[in-house]
């Protein structure tokens, strides 16, 4: 708008009159009336940089909107990047362009490598690219302080490509491995406990031959993991692997290979490898007691005793000699004087 005495000067007609410089009323003008001439000679600079994600662990693939704010409409020239803090590679966000927007609307889709314990962009010169406002303005794409944005200060984005190390130490607890030793992996319980160490954090899955285990899965809290698991009688070869929050898969761990017997073992028959013949009281005649597997024999409680028949109502307990303990053998030997 103009005053009505904002015409200046020395102004004559031909006859040399002194022109009268008072300008019509304000408002009244044509320049007024019929032009809308906007004088802006401000540059537009950065108010924000946003997210809509969600505070989380996020691996390769994933994808991460980002939102940079103008303090006044701006259009873009081209596709312009916002580098990221995301260790080796460092990787740009792609902004497409924009006309006549408040707003850059931006993409990061994360690649493998890159890794943040809390996302942010690189510098304060982070921002690339051709933007200006509708006046031609050039834009000021200085940003706030680093761990000043909403980017870093409304949710802790953590980007991990890295997946674990497999699950180690796979092994039955003491207590649901019943068979001759503690860590043989041989037990007559279907309801087994398998415990082992993983990246802390992770979620350990439990699988049976390459195939997942119902209801078999847990975390690896300290670095530790107790997953219990429901296995039918057989044999069984139990494998894990670890997820960790942002998703990345372990390989597999080695094998436990599990047996589960709850078959008793049976006489299958009692028998001497001495001759027929008719012996006296100095001779010491071998028995063989034979099973339909190998057994262990446990004298804790007492020494096994077989009794014999040594007359027509006479019996003779005869004790057990050897036999235990040899996971091939299905005999257990006694020994009549």
């Amino acid at each position: 708008m103009l005053f009505r005495s904002a015409l200046s000067g020395t102004i004559k007609d031909v006859a040399g009159n002194a022109a009268t410089l008072t300008l019509p009323a304000l408002g009244a003008s044509a320049l007024y009336v019929s032009k809308t001439l906007v004088i802006d000679t401000a540059a537009p600079t950065v108010t924000g940089i946003t997210t809509s994600t969600s505070g989380g662990s996020y691996k390769a693939g994933a994808v991460i909107p980002i939102s940079v704010a103008f303090s006044e409409a701006i259009t873009s020239i081209g596709e312009s990047s916002l580098l990221l803090e995301t260790g080796t590679p460092a990787t740009a966000a792609t902004c497409p362009a924009v006309t006549a927007s408040k707003t850059l609307s931006c993409t990061y889709i994360v690649v493998a490598g890159n890794t943040s314990s809390h996302l942010d962009y690189k510098s304060k010169s982070a921002l690339a690219g051709t933007i200006r406002d509708v006046a031609g303005n050039a834009a000021t794409l200085t940003l706030p302080d680093l761990q000043g944005s909403s980017l870093y200060t409304t949710q802790i984005i953590v980007i991990d490509t890295t997946a674990p190390s497999a699950p180690a130490g796979l092994a039955l607890t003491a207590a649901t491995d019943t068979g001759t030793s503690a860590t043989d992996g041989t037990t007559n319980v279907t309801s087994v406990v398998v415990t082992g160490s993983a990246e802390a954090g992770a979620t350990v899955t439990l699988k049976d031959a390459g195939s997942a285990i119902s209801g078999a899965s847990g975390p690896a809290t300290n670095g530790t993991f107790t997953i219990s698991a429901t296995l039918a009688p057989g044999t069984h070869t139990i494998t894990a692997t670890a997820t960790d929050p942002a998703g990345n898969v372990s390989s597999v761990s080695s094998v436990l290979s599990v047996t589960i017997d709850q078959t008793a073992p049976t006489v299958t028959g009692v028998n001497s490898t001495l001759a027929d013949g008719s012996y006296n009281a100095t001779k010491s005649v071998p028995i063989t007691v034979t099973f339909t597997e190998p057994v262990t024999v446990v004298t804790t409680g007492g020494t096994p005793q077989l009794t014999l028949r040594t007359g027509s109502t006479a019996t003779t307990p005869v004790n057990y000699t050897s036999g235990s303990g040899d996971r091939k053998s299905t005999r257990l030997n006694s020994s009549h004087v």
